[in-house]
């Protein structure tokens, strides 16, 4: 059996180097994201600190780009072919408000974080070490303080943003689940083999764990999921 890290197509970069491409994709996004969102923050000060947290992003993408250098891959070419998918969801999910930036934003760090989590147990080495950083993550923490206050603040919101997280939600792991699935060595380095390919109960179980998750954590922050 091929191991999912070996497993690619001639000219293809391996499974492992991919997903590291997909996660480096989904940083990059993160960075555009904040910056976006700074244009609507209601002060200079949450200016501040969300160009710290663009730092913080763009510090992992550079330990992700890294990884898939030192794998003897081009980032450029690895992380093109797994951007299509992100460039889609942002382009169908444009935040308006300071309200929806706050939404999209902890929902896109959070299920990025998620699916790291979820590879983290296959992981090796250098990725390893970039998942287990991720645990410690101050932009979602930030994001979810600064989303629940704004909640206590202005209750009437509530409804609103509970339909946009929703949307949010369904997209993103739409997106996220499709990726994966057309790609059979990365799906194999989420899910167990099953006797002829991927295991699609396993995988489709990955994607129901991050939903749930995410659910939950809205409804932890006041949302109505």
């Amino acid at each position: 059996m091929t191991s999912p890290d070996a497993a690619s197509s001639p000219g293809k970069a391996p499974a492992l180097t991919r997903f590291v491409g997909l996660l480096a994709v989904a940083e990059m996004a993160a960075v555009e994201q904040i910056g976006r969102a700074a244009g609507h923050a209601p002060d200079f000060a949450t200016r501040r600190v969300l160009m710290d947290l663009v730092a913080e992003r763009a510090a992992r993408y550079r330990a992700l780009v890294d990884i898939i250098t030192d794998a003897g891959a081009d980032p450029a070419e690895v992380m093109q072919g797994q951007q299509e998918p992100l460039v889609a969801f942002h382009d169908h999910t444009e935040a308006s408000t300071w309200g929806e930036h706050l939404v999209k934003l902890t929902a896109g760090v959070a299920i990025s974080h998620d699916l790291g989590v979820e590879a983290e147990p296959r992981a090796t080495g250098a990725i390893a070490e970039v998942l287990t950083v991720a645990e410690d993550d101050s932009t979602q923490s930030y994001l979810s303080d600064a989303l629940q206050q704004l909640l206590s603040r202005d209750p009437s919101q509530v409804g609103r943003l509970s339909l946009w997280a929703r949307r949010l939600s369904a997209e993103a792991l739409t997106r996220a689940q499709t990726v994966v699935a057309e790609d059979e060595a990365m799906a194999e380095f989420l899910a167990p083999r099953g006797e002829h390919g991927p295991d699609l109960a396993a995988l489709t179980a990955v994607f129901s764990r991050m939903l749930q998750q995410h659910n939950q954590r809205m409804a932890d922050l006041g949302l109505k999921l």
